[in-house]
């Protein structure tokens, strides 16, 4: 079977009208827990940089500040989801000392407190999810076909 992995490129005004205006429907359908008065952009700015680094260079999601219109934009692609879902776990684990003997909290990640966690992890898999579900209903817009992918 093959997918189509769709590359999004869309601005962050416009996920915060997305969240304005679908994030209580799918929090009330048990979708998402992203109500319509989130600041998306708050979400997505306290990660560290290190974690900012991994979403870039790994899962193909970042924030790509455009000086020109003062307008910061999304990337995210339909092959983002699994692999967001795996780097947020991954800090969910350390967090709940599950991974305590690897010194990724700290050591790898650059972590110290517990805002960390929210900061790079429940945040950051909120928005992700968000993002999925709008896609999966044909919200998105402004894609373009990024290659194929074999399952």
């Amino acid at each position: 079977m093959t997918n189509e992995i769709k590359v999004y490129k869309f601005s962050m005004n416009y996920l915060q009208e997305l969240v304005n205006d679908y994030g209580d429907l799918m929090t009330s359908e048990g979708c998402v827990d992203l109500k319509s008065d989130c600041d998306i952009s708050y979400l997505l700015s306290e990660m560290n940089e290190i974690f900012r680094g991994i979403l870039k260079n790994e899962c193909d999601f970042w924030i790509e500040a455009k000086k020109y219109d003062g307008k910061n934009l999304v990337n995210w692609s339909t092959s983002s989801f699994r692999k967001i879902e795996f780097w947020t776990k991954i800090v969910d684990e350390c967090y709940e000392g599950i991974l305590v003997d690897t010194n990724l909290w700290g050591g790898f990640f650059g972590f110290s407190g517990d805002d960390d966690v929210d900061y790079n992890s429940s945040y950051v898999w909120m928005v992700n999810l968000f993002i999925k579900k709008c896609e999966e209903r044909g919200l998105l817009v402004d894609y373009e076909i990024g290659g194929e992918c074999r399952k």
